[in-house]
């Protein structure tokens, strides 16, 4: 139904392959295992994300060196993060991260031309896309990464 822009593959891919090893880890860490399971999830997920956010660099420096910069605090920040788990500030710090990161890629949508955005990670693929097809399907609709016009009329 939908497809990957082919510079941003390697995210899905690493996404994917840091999955078993994510939950390997949790599972297997002995401060990981004392926490609640919504701590080992959150901390799975976060190493996953800082995979992909890791793995998009290699395409970004050469078209958009910023950004690899930021994808590469990104990375490195969710990995440290999530192996941080008995810091004391761990929960304030993550959600920080979060709602960083979260509003950094707000910032960067506000920053198209009016009426454009794009959808860029498979994190925000269902949501965006559902806020995206609120109009008729465009040509450029099958592309992960690509800009996308809504029809916010009627």
């Amino acid at each position: 139904m939908y497809d990957v822009a082919p510079t941003h593959a390697i995210g899905l891919i690493a996404g994917l392959a840091a999955l078993p090893i994510a939950i390997a880890y949790v599972r297997l860490s002995r401060a990981h295992r004392r926490r609640p399971g919504t701590v080992q999830i959150a901390c799975a997920l976060m190493l996953i994300t800082g995979a992909i956010h890791l793995a998009l660099i290699p395409h970004h420096l050469v078209t958009d060196p910023i950004t690899a910069l930021l994808f590469f605090g990104n990375g490195i920040g969710f990995i440290a993060l999530a192996m941080a788990v008995r810091w004391r500030w761990w929960r304030f710090t993550s959600a920080a991260m979060l709602v960083t990161t979260v509003v950094a890629y707000l910032i960067f949508q506000a920053a198209l031309p009016a009426g454009t955005f794009t959808v860029c990670t498979p994190s925000t693929l269902s949501p965006s896309r559902l806020v995206a097809n609120t109009g008729p399907p465009y040509p450029s609709d099958r592309m992960l990464c690509s800009a996308v016009k809504p029809n916010l009329a009627g």
